[in-house]
């Protein structure tokens, strides 16, 4: 039985998906845990792996974590356990939207669950600008609508909750080393492999996984968007509000953090920092004219709203 577990954390737009779908799904001596099983590109081998990275690593709170987590262990996995196992996921590095927890919390929870195995962790670092100029295409690709000034403007205003902590390398290698220990860290230059991503990958990974140099042909499985091709989107985005565009890319109680802004030097004027609070007292101020009343009940639930409230409720009432 192989009690050795290979966890590639990424970083994102660095060659994750090539090597999810190019090496490690097809490598015969790799017992391939995710993301991405056959035909399908978000499975995880069984639904606890699943559950455990793209809910309760992620998101989940401490008590939902503690509540729903199951520890995987080799003999769970049934399946060739005397291949390497590999999981991949480029989301355990990076803190891909403020609704997830630290990275730190992540990677606790990683050694929680995985306790039973003895676990090696691969991190593909990135040169900063290349990184984000990369990462800011794969936002438009997800619904941003911003300029690029803007999304580095909001990088820095809001890096007590977003992703820049991440990009300290340092900092965060030597907390990998203090979680995992300093044996169990294999880092690569994203610059150095794409220099050669197939012997990256028949070679180096191949001696670091204890597997045989299968001379797999490595493509690029998720190429960059054009610069023209984002810019267009970005248009389209604005006009079609989907994905992040949709989500709360930003606090809507900036003001309140008006204090925390100065501190941290943040280029933030008073028109942004007050925007919502403006936009909020028009809105109040037209609701409160003498226009028609909407027909309507303000509190009205159907029947997925219903059963999403018993839900709710049943929750609540077994956790006292």
């Amino acid at each position: 039985m192989n009690n050795n577990l290979f966890i590639h954390i990424g970083y994102p737009k660095s060659l994750s998906t090539t090597l999810q779908r190019g090496f490690f799904s097809k490598h015969r001596e790799i017992n391939y845990l995710g993301i991405g099983q056959k035909d399908d590109n978000l499975a995880y081998f069984n639904k606890n792996i699943e559950i455990s990275h793209e809910n309760l690593i992620k998101y989940a709170t401490f008590d939902v974590f503690k509540k729903y987590k199951v520890k995987i262990s080799p003999s769970l996995l049934d399946q060739n356990t005397h291949k390497c196992n590999v999981i991949s996921d480029e989301h355990l590095s990076f803190k891909f939207d403020i609704s997830q927890n630290d990275t730190i919390v992540k990677w606790n929870r990683l050694s929680d669950i995985y306790k039973h195995f003895n676990i090696k962790i691969i991190i593909i670092k990135r040169e900063l600008y290349s990184f984000i100029c990369s990462l800011f295409k794969e936002l438009v690709r997800m619904g941003y609508n911003k300029s690029f000034n803007e999304f580095i403007i909001w990088t820095w205003n809001f890096k007590d909750r977003n992703f820049l902590s991440d990009l300290n390398y340092i900092e965060r290698k030597n907390q990998l080393y203090s979680i995992f220990g300093k044996e169990n860290i294999f880092i690569y230059s994203f610059e150095e492999i794409v220099k050669d991503v197939n012997n990256f990958c028949n070679i180096t990974l191949s001696n670091i996984l204890e597997i045989e140099n299968k001379n797999i042909q490595i493509e690029n499985n998720y190429p960059n968007l054009s610069d023209s091709t984002a810019l267009k989107l970005i248009k389209l985005n604005k006009e079609n509000l989907r994905g992040i565009g949709e989500t709360s890319f930003y606090s809507f109680e900036n003001h309140r953090n008006r204090e925390w802004f100065k501190k941290s030097n943040a280029i933030i004027d008073n028109s942004k920092l007050y925007h919502n609070v403006v936009l909020k007292r028009k809105a109040l101020e037209m609701a409160s004219k003498n226009t028609p009343l909407i027909n309507s009940n303000l509190f009205y639930l159907d029947k997925k709203g219903e059963k999403a409230w018993k839900f709710i409720t049943e929750y609540l009432n077994n956790e006292t």
